[in-house]
């Protein structure tokens, strides 16, 4: 009973989580709005601190559209931030493969 009360704990704590990168992420979108630059900063951070947390690329994949709901960008500018997305590579997120394998180049901000 122990075991599945600290497994439910840690499975609280990670949601917990999860919903606060993606509201942190959604402030500061919002604040963001019709600089794609600025808007790509704020993406790549929201990745750097997901995976700093061990969080899987595919599960902070899976907040995207949530992300989008909420900051509701008119159509074009949703399109071009959709582009820039798709367009990203490991290494901007921070993601480093060399002969030492595969790290994170830096901290997240």
């Amino acid at each position: 009973m122990r075991v599945a009360s600290k497994r439910a704990k840690r499975i609280h704590a990670a949601s917990a989580e999860i919903g606060i990168r993606r509201e942190t992420t959604v402030t500061e979108l919002w604040a963001s709005r019709g600089d794609i630059a600025a808007t790509k900063g704020d993406f790549i951070r929201f990745f750097k601190r997901g995976l700093h947390a061990d969080l899987l690329l595919s599960k902070l994949m899976d907040m995207i559209p949530s992300i989008f709901g909420r900051v509701d960008w008119p159509e074009a500018e949703a399109a071009s931030i959709l582009a820039m997305l798709k367009a990203m590579t490991p290494k901007d997120v921070g993601i480093k493969r060399d002969d030492k394998g595969v790290r994170f180049e830096d901290p997240p901000a």
